[in-house]
């Protein structure tokens, strides 16, 4: 399951915000309560710590304090109140999980669910909307990296444009030596 963000609207334009809102929440937690322990927390990246040379890379720890003093410094020492849209099937547990989750750090969210999702997805929202999705697996790193994340890519959900990010992206997909792909891939997760 994905949280989205878009990059280029407020508050998430802020690299504040998306970093309280990543602190905000228990990845432990996450994986007790909605995948009944069946899962491996990630690291908030697109990409499962199951592909080779990321099972080392730990998940965010979560910090209220500092999620709390970060929404302060970006202007909302009252907390945020989010409108959190998604479409009502699979993604309602990690929603619903999602309100609570990120609730102590300042963060309220007004669920959403929106059976029109799929189709406004990739459009702008507006301020203080976020999305829940789920890209699911593929086969290698780079296809997910080249379809969700590259600043072109036609399903960049979270639009975010990094032309550094895009760099190493190229330099991943052009490498043929496995160890130093496996470098890369941390670097560019990292």
């Amino acid at each position: 399951w994905t949280t989205v963000l878009h990059c280029n609207e407020k508050p998430f334009d802020d690299v504040r915000v998306r970093k309280a809102f990543k602190l905000a929440m228990d990845r432990e937690s996450w994986v007790r309560v909605t995948q009944m322990g069946y899962a491996i927390p990630g690291n908030d990246t697109p990409l499962a710590p199951i592909y080779d040379g990321l099972e080392g890379v730990l998940p965010t720890v979560q910090d209220i304090e500092q999620a709390k003093a970060l929404l302060a410094e970006a202007g909302y020492p009252n907390g945020l109140d989010l409108k959190c849209q998604f479409i009502n099937d699979y993604t309602t547990d990690h929603a619903t999980w999602l309100a609570g989750a990120v609730e102590k750090a300042g963060f309220r969210l007004e669920l959403q669910p929106n059976p029109e999702y799929w189709q406004v997805w990739l459009n702008d929202w507006g301020e203080n909307v976020i999305g829940v999705s789920n890209w699911g697996m593929r086969a290698t790193p780079s296809e997910i990296l080249n379809i969700a994340l590259r600043s072109t890519a036609a399903w960049n959900d979270s639009h975010w444009y990094n032309e550094d990010f895009d760099q190493k992206l190229d330099a991943y997909d052009a490498e043929l030596d496995p160890t130093t792909r496996k470098q890369q891939l941390l670097d560019i997760v990292q």
